[in-house]
Order: C-alpha cells, then sequence, then structure tokens
C-alpha cells in the first residue's frame, strides 16, 4: 500500500495514530481524550489558551486544553508530525493524566523528547505502516512517557458508563438512565466524570458519538448514512461535534487526496 496523501490516519476502537507533513487545524476545539503530538525532527506550530502561538517540537495536551489552532508545514513524510490519540479510562490516559498533573496542557522536555523522538524518526524512510506496527508504535510512545508507578484504577461506575456509550447511538443517551444504572444522582455522576476523565459527561458522550459514526462508516457509504447509524439528527449535527472533538470534519477525513485512511482493527 503506498499513497502520496500528506496525511495518514491509523485509527482502531477509541484511539489513533495520524502521521502528517502537511496539515492544518482552524478551528478551537476540544479532546476528551489526551493527545500527544511529536515531531520526529525540526518542529510545528500550535495555539492554544494556555500556550498561546508557539513553535515547538512536542506538547501533551489533556481534555481540558482549548486547541485553536495547528500547524504542519514539511516537505515530505520525513519532516513529518505525529499525532496520537488515547482514549478516556484507559490506564495510558490516566498515566497521561498524571504526567500533565492535571494541567491543560505542557511542552515536552528534553528528556521526554530524546525517549519519543527516535521512536518516529525510525519510521521516516517507510511510507505507509502496516497497521500492527502503527498501534505497536501508538503503545510504546505512550509508555515512554508514563510514570513508573502505577495509575489508581478507573472508578467501576464510570468505567461501566463508558461503556454504555460505547454500545449506544447518541439519540439512546439519557443521563438520567446513566445516573441509575450505577446507583447515582445525575449531579454526583457528573461530578464523578469529571474527576476520573478530567473531563465532563456531555463532552465524552459527544466523543463516543464522533468515534462511532467514523467507525460505521465503510467504503461505499454515505457519511450521512454513518451519522445517523452513530445517533446523529443530520450530517451538519455530526460534522459540528466531530469538529468539536477533532477539529477535522468526518468529510475531511474521507478526502482521499489528501488523507490516507488506514483502519487498523
Amino acid at each position: 500500500m503506498s499513497s502520496s496523501a500528506a496525511t495518514q490516519i491509523y485509527y482502531w476502537p477509541r484511539s489513533f495514530l495520524l502521521r502528517s507533513f502537511r496539515f492544518e487545524q482552524v478551528r478551537q476545539y476540544q479532546r476528551a481524550s489526551v493527545t500527544l503530538i511529536v515531531a520526529a525532527s525540526g518542529g510545528f506550530g500550535i495555539t492554544t489558551q494556555g500556550l498561546g502561538e508557539t513553535q515547538c517540537s512536542g506538547v501533551l495536551l489533556g481534555p481540558s486544553s482549548r486547541r485553536q489552532g495547528l500547524r504542519i508545514a514539511g516537505a515530505d513524510m520525513r519532516e513529518a508530525v505525529w499525532i496520537l490519540g488515547v482514549a478516556p479510562g484507559t490506564l495510558q490516559h490516566r498515566g497521561l493524566l498524571d504526567v500533565l498533573q492535571r494541567r491543560p496542557e505542557a511542552r515536552l522536555s528534553s528528556a521526554q523528547l530524546g525517549r519519543l523522538q527516535p521512536l518516529f524518526a525510525a519510521q521516516a524512510e517507510q511510507p505507509v505502516l502496516p497497521p500492527a506496527q502503527a498501534q505497536a508504535l501508538h503503545a510504546q510512545a505512550v509508555d515512554a512517557l508514563l510514570p513508573e508507578r502505577a495509575s489508581r484504577p478507573l472508578d467501576p461506575r464510570v468505567a461501566q458508563v463508558l461503556q454504555m456509550l460505547g454500545e449506544r447511538c447518541l439519540d439512546e443517551i439519557e443521563i438520567s438512565e446513566l445516573a441509575a444504572s450505577v446507583e447515582l444522582s445525575e449531579s454526583r455522576l457528573r461530578s464523578l466524570v469529571r474527576r476520573e476523565l478530567a473531563s465532563n459527561l456531555v463532552q465524552v458522550s459527544r466523543w463516543s458519538a464522533a468515534w462511532q459514526t467514523m467507525l460505521h462508516w465503510q467504503p461505499g457509504m454515505t457519511l450521512t448514512d454513518a451519522a445517523h447509524a452513530a445517533g446523529f439528527h443530520d450530517l451538519p449535527h455530526a460534522n459540528r461535534t466531530a469538529n468539536q472533538m477533532f477539529g477535522l470534519s468526518p468529510s475531511r477525513a474521507l478526502d482521499s487526496e489528501r488523507v490516507l485512511l488506514v483502519p487498523c482493527a
């Protein structure tokens, strides 16, 4: 498999690895996931509410980070920047929240970059990664940042809510039902989700539904059909949610001239 597309997205349920040498996001957005962005060489431009507008080689962004812009401007895949999404509720997500110490975002230190950049630089001459290799690289990069001590396990009630969100369409989700299923009041559930995931329940619900849209989509299917299958009222609703969650609309992600999508599941 080969591609001349400037951006490659390797994805599997609730996680992704994006590789790009020419990529721009100009919308403000937040993700329920933790996001790691690393340039194997050189750097990239990023704007967040906390960091302002800056050039750097690596950042870690938490769920509360308000990302306002990202610009990658390389010549080819040897100058690619790598973006990793780490799913809420996983041990890796919780470990990276510990690294951030609940800050919205942080620039990576020279020691952290020293552990990460060689992993990505080693892929520079490979036009497209095999799916298993992309997933392994994602795991290796995240593990390179995790603290030595194990993170506290996720509260089982939040884990149950995450499972329910993953099994249901957006229009089937009622906060009152989620709360009743784990024997909590709605206010207590909202507070618990924010404590455990550093994100609010509505944000997590929309993030889950945006993922379902992408996972429902198959070649030959319209985006409208995929959006309806995920529980969105219409495609504009799905596009707004995807832009809010990812800074990238499904229609842009499916532009084969600019983006190569590689399913890894």
